[in-house]
């Protein structure tokens, strides 16, 4: 295995992690703004998302 191919398979494997840390970030924002529309507490908001009660 060359050096180049491992690095390059690192980078799309950084790129995917980025990625799926942009589309966490995004939710928790439209979360956090829909709780404060609906006067919710954020962590109640957060917990029952997880857990799949929204």
């Amino acid at each position: 295995m060359s050096v180049g191919k491992i690095m390059k398979e690192n980078i799309v494997e950084i790129r995917v992690v980025i990625l799926s840390l942009e589309e966490v970030f995004t939710t928790h924002q439209f979360i956090r703004v829909y709780a404060n529309k609906y006067n919710r507490r954020y962590d109640d908001f957060r917990f029952g998302y997880y857990f799949g009660y929204t």
